[in-house]
């Protein structure tokens, strides 16, 4: 028999959350519209001397070298430390029975068409130049529909 007191609540959020995150193609507009509209800002600022193109050239390289970092890393998620974990309820992020990383809950935000979890590292396994702190931005369309639900229920009961 059932017990009366587990609810269909508590069971959701027992089980862990599995993040196998893939290539989202809204993350993926929402950046080129930001680069492009940077690059267009970028176009309009008026540079009659050689000095100001020099600026405008430097400033170029430096928004198309962050452009593909942030491409690497949050879209394809290359060497991301969080993909492929599982989140467990007490907000540990496992892999191979490993602890990866801490949920910082207070950072992590839901909002009504992005998930933004914030993580501190824990595992000496990973590379040193990932820093301390690892972010996963999670879009509807880079993960199952179930899983992306019950990452928003999962948040909703802790923050009650």
């Amino acid at each position: 028999m059932s017990n009366p007191s587990f609810t269909h609540k508590d069971n959701i959020l027992l089980q862990p959350l599995h993040l196998d995150i893939k290539f989202s193609k809204k993350f993926a507009l929402v950046l080129a519209a930001i680069y492009l509209l940077a690059i267009n800002n970028l176009y309009w600022v008026p540079s009659s001397e050689i000095l100001n193109k020099w600026i405008k050239a430097s400033i170029l390289s430096v928004i198309t070298t962050y452009t593909g970092w942030v491409i690497y890393r949050h879209l394809l998620l290359k060497n991301h430390p969080l993909q492929g974990c599982s989140l467990q309820n007490d907000g540990n992020f496992v892999r191979d029975h490993r602890i990866i990383a801490t949920l910082i809950e207070e950072f992590s935000k839901v909002y009504t068409g992005f998930i933004i979890l914030h993580a501190k590292l824990q595992d000496k396994h990973l590379p040193p130049f990932l820093g301390n702190k690892a972010t996963l931005i999670i879009f509807p369309d880079a993960i199952n529909n179930d899983t992306y639900r019950r990452l928003k229920i999962y948040f909703h009961f802790r923050r009650k």
